[in-house]
């Protein structure tokens, strides 16, 4: 059937050259622990693990079961599951362990089971997985660890109680996606900050469009201030570099 629905997207980076240099049963541990603390994080929130890939996790929020909060459920778990894998990678440092990049967006998908006589699964298919999938790839190309899609901020907006506390976006940009016409809003959620520089960095941002000088003065200053914000340092090189706009 066609249903709305949240999905999310995780991989940790370096994981195949990791997995090439640890022992089999030291890796089946780590992977087992990492997989077991992220599964619970996703169940918490009321998702569900459609699939391991390696060390990648595929979880939906809506489905099967039907959720009226899937974006707000999937936006909190995605801040939870940062903040674990985070935690998971500086305690096995010694071992090289990449940190874990993640991909939400909501949308309608099909969902059912799928295979043949020997083996199917229930499994969602459509745009909404794919555009999650590229989602969590863009992150290489920032430096953030979560991209979240602009139909899953909204959705989350008009569903979340009054009062109710939400992660903290911090906009990424429009970004072209694979596979996608038009560009995409994208947001991270920057669980190393405080509000007041989310909020700075919104503001210089803003500026992008509107005067491109103040737009890097802001963002200079912004950059002496917090040297280690990927997105600072990327809009400030790419505005160095003679680049525009938002997209």
């Amino acid at each position: 059937e066609r249903r709305e629905m949240t999905c999310v997207f995780t991989d940790v980076a370096g994981f195949t050259t990791l997995c090439e240099n640890l022992p089999a049963d030291k890796l089946i541990t780590l992977l087992n622990r990492y997989l077991g603390g992220a599964s619970n994080v996703v169940v918490d929130h009321g998702g569900t693990i459609d699939k391991f890939i390696g060390d990648a996790v595929v979880a939906h929020f809506g489905a099967p079961t039907p959720m009226d909060d899937h974006a707000l459920q999937a936006l909190k778990c995605a801040e939870k599951l940062d903040i674990f894998a985070e935690q998971f990678r500086q305690k096995n440092a010694h071992l090289g362990l990449g940190v874990t990049r993640i991909g939400v967006h909501s949308g309608i998908a099909t969902v059912g089971n799928f295979g043949g006589r020997a083996r199917f699964d229930y499994t969602a298919m459509g745009d909404t997985v794919n555009t999650a999938a590229r989602l969590e790839s863009s992150n290489k190309r920032y430096g953030t660890r979560i991209g979240v899609s602009q139909a899953t901020a909204e959705m989350a907006g008009a569903v979340a109680g009054s009062g109710e506390r939400l992660p903290l976006l911090q906009t990424i940009g429009q970004v072209n996606l694979k596979g996608k016409s038009k560009p995409v809003t994208v947001y991270t959620i920057n669980t190393d900050a405080e509000e007041e520089f989310v909020w700075a960095y919104e503001a210089a941002f803003s500026l992008i469009d509107v005067d491109l000088e103040k737009a890097r003065t802001a963002l200079a200053e912004l950059f002496r201030n917090n040297p280690n914000d990927p997105l600072v340092k990327w809009h400030l090189d790419r505005l160095k570099d003679g680049g525009t706009g938002t997209i």
